[in-house]
């Protein structure tokens, strides 16, 4: 259905329900008229499958979702790092390099935006010349110092964070997101949230729509899901 004729729909039983209040004669009158009149609403929710998206989405993040550990990484005071999603992978780099070091001390990642367009295969190794301080404030960038050189090819046996987004679901969409840690191939541990969106109301600029964060905030607002990246790093770090 139309989102403007489903918001037209249920202003006009706004507006008998308001009439209904103020005009009939008895309460019992009222009771019932505003019954019916509410009654259509939970019954087009029901139809388009509201209830039906919600709960999948409560299923899919009970499930799957929130942080996920196969294989403990030996917990170390450095390592190196590559990063294989993201359009401006040195921008990223940087954000990585000015919060962990000197943990990280070398991150590989793709160039800029324009950069990982003209060149998407290549990657580039990004350190750490020199601090004027150790502050993290917001100019850091002014005052950190970068070394950023080509690579061949990615270096092998290093750590690997990478972001996957799986899209399905044609009337009610679901996107999946997965943030997964890696070495040689082999997968330490991941992050996943799900976004499943109700299509029978869409607004004019958005959709409603829900996130696992939404469905159990206490568990994720002391987990993974506001930085993912950083608490898979978390499980390297001593």
């Amino acid at each position: 259905m139309n989102w403007l004729l489903a918001y037209l729909l249920i202003f006009l039983n706004i507006v008998l329900l308001v009439m209904a209040a103020t005009y009939t004669k008895s309460w019992k009158s009222r009771v019932i008229g505003c019954a019916l009149l509410i009654l259509p609403i939970p019954i087009y929710m029901l139809a388009t499958g509201y209830f039906t998206v919600y709960y999948q989405h409560v299923s899919d993040c009970k499930a799957d979702g929130g942080l996920k550990v196969f294989i403990q990484p030996e917990k170390v005071e450095s390592f190196r790092l590559r990063l294989e999603s993201g359009s401006s992978g040195e921008s990223a780099a940087h954000s990585y390099l000015h919060k962990f070091y000197p943990h990280i001390k070398q991150v590989e990642a793709l160039g800029e935006a324009i950069e990982s367009i003209l060149k998407p295969n290549q990657f580039y190794s990004y350190s750490i010349i020199s601090t004027s301080t150790s502050d993290r404030s917001s100019n850091w960038e002014n005052e950190w110092k970068f070394n950023k050189t080509p690579l061949i090819a990615p270096s092998e046996d290093i750590y690997v964070i990478s972001e996957h987004r799986e899209d399905n679901g044609a009337n009610n969409k679901v996107t999946k997101y997965e943030w997964r840690l890696t070495r040689n191939n082999k997968l330490y541990a991941k992050v996943t949230d799900y976004s499943h969106m109700w299509r029978g109301i869409q607004y004019p600029d958005a959709i409603p729509s829900w996130s696992c964060s939404d469905v159990n905030s206490a568990e994720y607002a002391s987990s993974a899901f506001a930085y993912p990246q950083e608490n898979l790093l978390h499980l390297i770090l001593k």
